[in-house]
C-alpha cells in the first residue's frame, strides 16, 4: 500500500505511515502494490486447496463415523464367490445374503450439506475480510481484485465462490473436465488465474516477504 501523503510503501495492515506518520485508516485497503506484486505459483495454490480440503474433511469424517456407528449393521453369510445383490428403501440397505444396514441417507446428506454451507460461509467471509483462508494464509497467498489489487468486497467474494461451486457442479455432469481445466488454468495463464478467478475478476498474490 502507498501512503497518500509521501507516497512511501507501507504494510497493507499499517494504521500510520512509518515515514511521515500520516493516518492510513481512511485509505483503500490493498493487498500489495501492483507494481511489485507477484502472482502466487500454481503448486502453492494446489497445496493451499489441499490443506483447506483436509480441514473441511475432518467434520465430514467424524459425521460419517457417527452415522455408521448408529446404523446397527447385520452381516449375513454367503458362499465365497456368490453373487449378492442389495437394495435400499425406507432407510434400510438389504442384501440377498441377509446383510442389512439401517442408514438414513436423507439425514446424512442434510448434515453433509450443513457442513459445506458453513465452510462456504467461512470462505466467503475470510476472503472478504483478509483475502485468505486458513490454507492460503499458511502458504502466503492472498486473493484480491484483478484490476486494483484491493481487498474483495463481500459480494465479489460470494461471486467467486459461486463461480467455483458452479464449475464443480458442471464437472459432475461432464466427467470432471471443467473442474480439471479450472484447476490447471493457472499453469498457462499470464496472471495465473483459475477460471473462477476470471469470472469473478480476482487474482491470487504471493505475499511472501521478498
Amino acid at each position: 500500500m502507498t501512503c497518500s501523503a509521501c507516497q512511501s510503501l507501507v504494510s497493507p495492515d499499517a494504521k500510520f505511515c512509518t515515514v511521515c506518520g500520516t493516518a492510513l485508516a481512511t485509505q483503500p485497503t490493498t493487498a500489495l502494490n501492483p507494481s511489485t506484486a507477484a502472482y502466487a505459483p500454481w503448486p502453492r495454490r494446489v497445496l493451499a486447496s489441499l490443506l483447506d480440503g483436509a480441514i473441511v474433511s475432518v467434520p465430514t469424517v467424524i459425521m460419517s463415523i457417527l452415522f455408521l456407528a448408529s446404523s446397527h449393521p447385520h452381516f449375513g453369510t454367503a458362499p465365497a464367490g456368490a453373487s449378492v445383490s442389495c437394495s435400499y428403501g425406507n432407510g434400510l440397505f438389504l442384501c440377498s445374503d441377509g446383510t442389512s444396514l439401517h442408514f438414513n441417507i436423507g439425514q446424512f446428506y442434510l448434515w453433509l450439506a450443513v457442513i459445506y454451507v458453513l465452510w462456504g460461509a467461512y470462505v466467503v467471509t475470510a476472503l472478504a475480510k483478509s483475502g485468505s483462508t486458513i490454507g492460503m494464509r499458511a502458504l502466503n497467498i492472498r486473493i484480491v481484485t484483478a484490476d486494483t489489487f484491493e481487498r474483495l468486497s463481500l459480494g465479489r467474494s460470494l461471486a467467486r465462490y459461486a463461480a467455483q461451486l458452479g464449475i464443480s457442479v458442471v464437472s459432475y455432469l461432464v466427467m470432471g473436465l471443467p473442474g480439471l481445466l479450472d484447476d490447471l488454468w493457472p499453469l498457462w495463464d499470464a496472471r495465473r488465474q483459475t477460471l473462477h478467478d476470471k469470472i469473478a475478476s480476482t487474482v491470487a498474490l504471493d505475499t511472501r516477504t521478498k
